[in-house]
């Protein structure tokens, strides 16, 4: 039998379709149908490579950002594999005499664990993400964020492992006389558990993240996302089971097919649509309405979001120090804003906290607004003033203690704030907490505090360095 595709019916195809029916197998040869449908989607993925493209050519316009486009880039490869699969298994191209004759390697491993597998693991770990940080209060980092989705990858390689060693007669394998590859219904059960298993989970995360009232709430695609998924799974298992030799049937096989890459294309989008098209047709308005709508959410009081756009503002004061958060992640790249706040739409997207900030729960997200207007007040106050400029005329002197530090600071927000009753109490609260914390100055007076892991009350200098405490 030939290798090749055609827009026509071979030889070998007539042979192929002689051979079946002398088993008593009705076989619908490959031909035009099957090409133009590969020509589809393969001209679709190719679209979708230059999205991807430029989704990671502009990663660090923070509503692209939120998207972690690494990881949709990855499912987007998974994507692919996936296809390249299907064209194996749903029997749209010949296989005799080409390595697609290796059903295990093109229809396990390729088609379900670094298809289906990986691209449902990555949807799961975005979700599983957004669950730590909005619901969780976790940072959006470390391994506790990423050890499921190893846990998962392990398994399926296990499973891919098992599977290879395991006879082809109780797994997958080829069937000559009329060129496909066939799985046995064990097997096949096995599959279907797993990827039934994955998304239901990814529909579990993502029920529990559906009220997060953000810019990264994604409750409406994800729920179009896995209504379509589900109605393929529905699908594909009936067709597998009803129809064990579905690709045999050129309605059948297409049908499949294109349904499979439609609900891909379906996920892929409904996530990225917006935010490309905005950064491509409307990037600065879209990028104001971004950040307004995360200010009217609230976040800058939870998550440390700027309370106000910074058009035409120096960032230098507001450098954020937000360790392992989701909006790190949307906002920073590393870590630190210097190393790309190049362009005006990066400044919007900081972090001076906002609001009462408790420090035990929030300390991973750089301390809050309390740390920053305490330290501005330590600038503006004539007392500290006094002891700032004692302290440099005498550079190994000490650092002032907690208790004298949150006198200071009590007696600075006083004077920004008001006097009056209620205001003061909340006043001594804060100095309480702030008491516990270790404060000492540095040479750059005009850079942002930042609360190392220690505890300990550093100034970030304008350079992105963090200089040692006097």
């Amino acid at each position: 039998m030939g290798n090749t595709m055609s827009f026509g019916t071979t030889e070998n195809e007539r042979l192929r379709v002689l051979a079946g029916a002398m088993d008593n197998i009705t076989v619908d040869p490959r031909g035009t149908a099957d090409l133009v449908m590969v020509i589809v989607i393969s001209v679709v993925y190719g679209i979708d490579a230059l999205a991807v493209v430029y989704m990671l050519w502009n990663r660090k316009y923070p509503p692209l950002k939120s998207k972690s486009p690494f990881i949709m880039a990855g499912f987007m490869a998974a994507a692919v594999l996936w296809f390249a699969g299907d064209i194996q298994v749903n029997g749209h191209a010949p296989l005799a005499g080409t390595p697609m004759t290796n059903c295990k390697a093109f229809g396990v491993w390729v088609r379900v664990l670094l298809g289906v597998c990986t691209l449902s693991a990555l949807i799961a770990l975005r979700s599983y993400g957004l669950y730590r940080v909005f619901c969780r209060n976790l940072p959006y980092n470390g391994v506790s964020l990423y050890l499921p989705f190893l846990i998962y990858c392990v398994c399926i390689v296990v499973y891919g492992i098992v599977s290879q060693v395991v006879s082809s007669n109780i797994t997958i394998h080829y069937m000559q006389i009329i060129d496909i590859c066939y799985y046995e219904a064990g097997y096949k059960a096995s599959l279907f558990a797993l990827l039934w298993a994955t998304w239901i989970l990814v529909a579990l995360i993502n029920w529990r993240i559906r009220k997060i009232r953000s810019s990264f709430n994604e409750s409406r695609e994800m729920l179009a996302a896995c209504i379509a998924v589900f109605a393929i799974l529905i699908f594909t298992t009936a067709m597998h089971y009803a129809r064990p030799r579905y690709p045999l049937s050129v309605g059948l096989r297409i049908a499949t097919t294109v349904l499979d890459h439609l609900a891909t294309n379906v996920v892929w989008w409904l996530i990225m649509a917006v935010p490309m098209y905005q950064c491509l047709f409307h990037r600065k308005a879209y990028l104001d309405r971004w950040v307004a709508k995360l200010r009217r959410d609230g976040l800058q009081r939870e998550y440390q979001v700027a309370s106000a756009s910074l058009r035409g503002t120096s960032i230098g004061d507001r450098q954020p120090d937000v360790h392992g958060s989701l909006l790190e992640s949307a906002y920073l790249d590393g870590g630190m804003a210097p190393k790309y706040m190049g362009g005006d739409e990066e400044a919007y997207c900081y972090f001076n906290g906002g609001g009462d900030v408790d420090i035990e729960k929030h300390a991973n997200f750089g301390g809050g607004r309390f740390f920053y207007d305490a330290y501005n007040a330590h600038l503006e106050s004539a007392a500290v003033g006094t002891r700032y400029a004692e302290h440099k005329e005498r550079p190994e002197s000490p650092s002032l203690d907690a208790s004298s530090e949150s006198s200071l600071v009590g007696r600075s927000l006083s004077g920004l704030t008001g006097a009056n009753a209620p205001q003061q109490q909340k006043q001594k609260q804060q100095q309480q907490k702030f008491a516990s914390v270790q404060f000492s100055y540095t040479e750059n007076a005009s850079a942002p505090l930042r609360l190392n892991d220690a505890n300990e009350l550093h100034l970030a200098p304008l350079d992105g360095t963090n200089r040692q405490l006097l």
